[in-house]
């Protein structure tokens, strides 16, 4: 059966509380009234400028309070050591960009704290792929009743499409849940292509890297796949495997499917905006020029169909080809970013323009997490009109 999907097509006009209201309205979140509900948000890596905007967060929040529900915004810490690595750190980031409590009228909350205040969630039914069994949750996310995922659509290298799977699936989810999802693409070791520089030790955030008689060692039961230290290697000793984006996306799926299993359906909403689409995902430290004109919000209880739904209008939506060279910098950036400008002129003609732009299958997740009954890729959309 096909799934309801609700769109606010941006084209329309219609005041964003309104339109907004709406969406919630329709995907049944009136249904979360006196209930405490995570208010699922990514808030942007330091000098990201492309994420959510908390002004949009607020309208959610006060329709929520406003029906009777008791909302706390929320995300959790990142498995690298950037900005967002601890609960602190995070809420200092989250403050430069305006994720305050008196901005977005509710509390904001770092569900994992400084990453493993987590709760042990099972891993639902399996498909080829996956062998996990459990994967541990933040805490204040699983022990919340109700749950509204808002997510910033973009690309990303290893899902092509960044949506609400993946706001689940890894942003739901402590440092050893993801962890666990990024072990496919745990950079190998090659000790005899080491020089001994001892930048891996100093990038490693879990003490899993050392330098012993001039090569590098890894203790990989402390090692969470961070690969921070192969991005550090300028020797070429920790090197990514190749095609490890399929088993990640399997695995994300289950994590998905994980993280909602938490909830029963009538207490889960997903929204997905779709604007200020960029080839990176918000984790990005800079500022990314977007691919696309601004399309709108798709919304339903699904979230395997919001992120059909999603796929589909954003290789409609009207593309600006040389998006990704704009501000790109100098040097080795430069190249990189005129590189990936490149890719993006060859991606728009689809399907599947984000995925083609990393080379990658964006079908993956959203075929693993159907066979897990996560939701179904057919949907029906019905626009709303302003």
């Amino acid at each position: 059966m096909a799934s309801l999907v609700y769109f606010w097509d941006f084209s329309t006009a219609g005041a964003a509380r309104a339109m907004l209201g709406r969406l919630l309205e329709a995907s049944g979140a009136s249904r979360l009234s006196g209930l405490k509900v995570a208010v699922k948000v990514h808030m942007g890596e330091e000098g990201n400028f492309t994420h959510l905007r908390p002004s949009l967060v607020r309208e959610v929040v006060d329709w929520l309070k406003e029906r009777g529900a008791q909302p706390f915004v929320t995300d959790t810490t990142t498995l690298y050591r950037y900005s967002r690595f601890t609960a602190e750190g995070y809420l200092k980031t989250a403050a430069r960009h305006g994720f305050l409590p008196q901005a977005l009228g509710a509390e904001v909350v770092i569900a994992d704290g400084d990453g493993f205040d987590a709760v042990e969630v099972p891993v639902p039914r399996r498909v080829p792929g996956c062998e996990l069994t459990s994967l541990k949750m933040a805490r204040a996310i699983a022990e919340s009743e109700a749950l509204v995922v808002l997510t910033h659509v973009k690309g990303h290298p290893y899902t092509g499409l960044g949506g609400c799977i993946k706001n689940l699936g890894m942003g739901c989810m402590a440092k050893e849940g993801k962890g666990a999802q990024h072990r496919p693409g745990r950079a190998e070791l090659f000790a005899d292509k080491c020089a001994g520089c001892g930048e891996c030790e100093k990038a490693c955030p879990y003490g899993a890297m050392r330098v012993v008689e001039g090569r590098a060692v890894r203790d990989e039961a402390r090692c969470l796949s961070c690969n921070h230290c192969a991005w550090r290697c300028k020797s070429g000793a920790l090197v990514e495997p190749p095609e490890s984006w399929r088993p990640f996306q399997v695995l994300l799926a289950h994590a998905a499917a994980a993280a909602a299993s938490r909830f029963s359906p009538d207490r889960m909403v997903c929204l997905n905006f779709i604007q200020d689409v960029t080839g990176r995902c918000d984790c990005m430290s800079r500022f990314q020029v977007p691919l696309l004109g601004d399309v709108g919000v798709v919304a339903s209880p699904d979230p395997v169909a919001v992120d059909a739904a999603s796929l589909a209008l954003v290789d409609r939506a009207a593309p600006v080809i040389s998006a990704s060279v704009a501000g790109a910098g100098a040097g080795g950036e430069a190249t990189a970013a005129a590189a990936e400008a490149q890719r993006w002129a060859r991606a728009v003609a689809g399907p599947d323009r984000l995925g083609l732009l990393h080379g990658v299958s964006s079908l993956v997740q959203l075929e693993a997490a159907e066979e897990l009954g996560l939701g179904s890729r057919r949907y029906q959309l019905e626009r709303l009109g302003a």
